[in-house]
């Protein structure tokens, strides 16, 4: 299983300076979507939350892993449809606002801790769980 990025940039060099500039773009990239400056059919019906950016240390390239409320299964594929089309847009509008010497290119993937979290928590609280517990 593949760790996110903010575990596997903590293994390199310049690992502060990656969270930062990730940080800096998941910030940007939040307002955007907050503020609704994009037009798109496909990503106008749903809140999307970006939950963290990852850094190539070349500073070439940064996954965007995201998220949102009302999606699911079939849904989701859309969303990372819509915002592939938009990644050159976004990019631009991040150009506007910050003043790194290289720009990454933005590559856009589910976020799916918070389904394992929710996978497991189903598995906490089921009723073999609990027959377990009350044995004990």
């Amino acid at each position: 299983m593949s760790l996110p990025g903010i575990y596997r940039q903590q293994k390199g060099k310049g690992s502060l300076r990656l969270l930062r500039v990730g940080e800096e773009i998941r910030r940007i990239l939040s307002e955007i979507f907050e503020r609704g400056d994009i037009k798109n059919a496909d990503l106008s019906n749903y809140l999307i939350t970006i939950t963290e950016v990852s850094v190539s240390p070349d500073l070439g390239h940064a996954d965007v892993f995201v998220t949102s409320l009302k999606s699911d299964e079939t849904t989701m594929p859309l969303i990372l449809k819509g915002l592939k089309d938009k990644a050159p847009f976004l990019r631009h509008m991040l150009s506007k606002r910050v003043t790194f010497k290289r720009l990454p290119h933005l590559h856009f993937k589910e976020d799916t801790r918070f389904l394992h979290m929710e996978k497991i928590e189903r598995i906490l609280y089921s009723d073999k769980v609990k027959e377990d517990l009350e044995k004990e």
